[in-house]
């Protein structure tokens, strides 16, 4: 069973042909197809919970600031204290979840895996 908006298919992998809506936008969630391959699943399920990580929660712990701005809080944090923190923090959620077994512990290394990307790539295609 598939869904016209479970990105297979000639288009790109982040825009939905359909409705043009992003990829993990919460109707395509809604409208996952009933079946598929387990794995594929549960990256889902992680991609989902990475990016509540990195808006919703962030938002409502006020480190997006005044401009609602995730990379700003993030760039800030890396002026002050390197990019070593970024790193210090991924090894102390691992260590944690390690001796916790709270999975929140890998969707918070992962989120910081994401902003470390997300800056190199933002230098990377900067002029």
């Amino acid at each position: 069973m598939t869904d016209q908006h479970y990105f297979r298919g000639d288009h790109p992998v982040d825009i939905c042909k359909d409705c043009g809506k992003g990829q993990y936008s919460a109707l395509h969630y809604d409208m996952l197809p009933k079946v598929i391959n387990p794995f594929e699943s549960a990256i889902d399920m992680f991609c989902l919970k990475l990016k509540d990580k990195l808006l919703q929660s962030a938002r409502a712990k006020g480190y997006h600031g005044d401009e609602d701005d995730g990379r700003k809080m993030y760039d800030s944090i890396i002026a002050l204290a390197g990019e070593g923190h970024a790193m210090g923090e991924i090894i102390y959620k691992l260590t944690r979840y390690r001796r916790l077994k709270d999975p929140v512990d890998i969707e918070k290394a992962a989120a910081w895996c994401f902003l470390i990307w997300d800056a190199d790539k933002r230098k990377r295609n900067a002029p």
